[in-house]
């Protein structure tokens, strides 16, 4: 069908809807054409970017978001992601397809020195050299800029390298107010455009509420209802579980992983719930004087090295698993084992 044809159709539907819509231009018929879906056409899957075994788990023309708490992990995960692409046979039961191009990662976060470590660490799993620059993988940084700046130049440097795949850790960022719903909205059309202009796939990485798995403001809700796939990274101890929700291709099976020695990220088992009490245990069973939760939350933060978020999430679960019990002054205690009647129980 002509470019003609198809106006003059157009504009004849028009008139018989409303006869006072017919005074269309040019330019927004051309947008209508090209967004009408036209059956007779053989329209394909778009092609994988990322399997997990032979599920894809991230396509080409889409975005994805890799989300969670502070020292959860999050940057692990996309370099376990980021080296399977790059990788020549898989990694953490990741590969990519034989046509597999180049990678721009943007951080916008870290100094020159952390994101250093990262890049290196991504060659290292995909066997790359970590002492030469090379073009299958570009790391930049942006953390010395106002958020418009970053924005601007996300935009321009995925379209002069043209990469396959793309991180943006710390989309957030890239703008003034996660909290903006135009900007917020703006920031995640110009990632669909990249990604169907240029036929890439960008992961963009953000940080959840606090207590919650839900990422951020209205940034984080236009991203959830626009992106092809969300990957929750929880830290459970020593171990990171990452949960693939949304998913709209093939389920991806959820996965764990640790960090190695070699400061890598491995693959391991999902933690049962049982690992997941003992983990609560080592980490209360110090407290058996009753205490006020804040100052308890303090503690825990100082003694674990995590964020107020993360004490709190702890602390809630403990309570949940009656790890934890608050007594008739709300004071919080732990609840041993060994106690074995109501009066023992009270430490009051």
């Amino acid at each position: 069908m002509d470019e003609i044809s198809y106006t003059d159709r157009i504009r004849a539907e028009l008139q018989k809807i409303d006869t006072y819509n017919t005074n269309i231009d040019d330019e927004s018929l051309s947008m209508l054409q090209k967004a009408e879906i036209d059956l007779s056409l053989d329209i394909p899957s778009p092609p994988p970017v990322l399997y997990q075994g032979e599920r894809v788990m991230i396509s080409k023309g889409d975005f994805s978001v890799v989300v969670g708490a502070a020292k959860s992990r999050k940057t692990f995960c996309v370099s376990a992601m980021v080296g399977a692409y790059m990788c020549t046979d898989e990694y953490m039961n990741m590969s990519s397809p034989n046509d597999a191009g180049s990678v721009l990662w943007i951080d916008t976060e870290q100094s020159i020195y952390h994101a250093a470590k990262v890049a290196r660490r991504v060659c290292r799993i995909a066997g790359l050299p970590t002492n030469q620059k090379t073009d299958r993988f570009r790391m930049l940084c942006f953390r010395e800029y106002e958020p418009g700046k970053r924005r601007e130049l996300t935009d321009k440097a995925i379209r002069l390298y043209r990469p396959s795949l793309v991180v943006v850790d710390g989309a957030a960022d890239l703008i003034l107010d996660v909290n903006d719903s135009s900007e917020s909205a703006r920031l995640a059309t110009m990632f669909m455009d990249i990604t169907k202009e240029l036929d890439n796939h960008i992961v963009t990485v953000l940080h959840t509420n606090p207590g919650g798995d839900k990422p951020r403001g209205h940034l984080g809700t236009n991203f959830l209802n626009k992106a092809q796939a969300l990957f929750i990274v929880r830290a459970d101890g020593d171990i990171s579980t990452v949960s693939v929700e949304r998913c709209r291709d093939i389920a991806v099976d959820d996965f764990a992983f640790a960090v190695s020695k070699e400061g890598l990220p491995v693959l391991t088992s999902i933690p049962e719930k049982s690992d997941k009490a003992d983990n609560l245990k080592a980490i209360f069973c110090k407290y058996t004087q009753p205490v006020r939760q804040t100052d308890l939350r303090d503690t825990i933060m100082k003694n674990e090295g995590i964020k107020k978020a993360m004490a709190n999430r702890r602390i809630q679960e403990a309570r949940k698993t009656g790890l934890l019990i608050e007594n008739n002054v709300g004071l919080l205690y732990y609840k041993g084992k060994e106690v074995s009647n109501e009066s023992e129980q009270l430490p009051f």
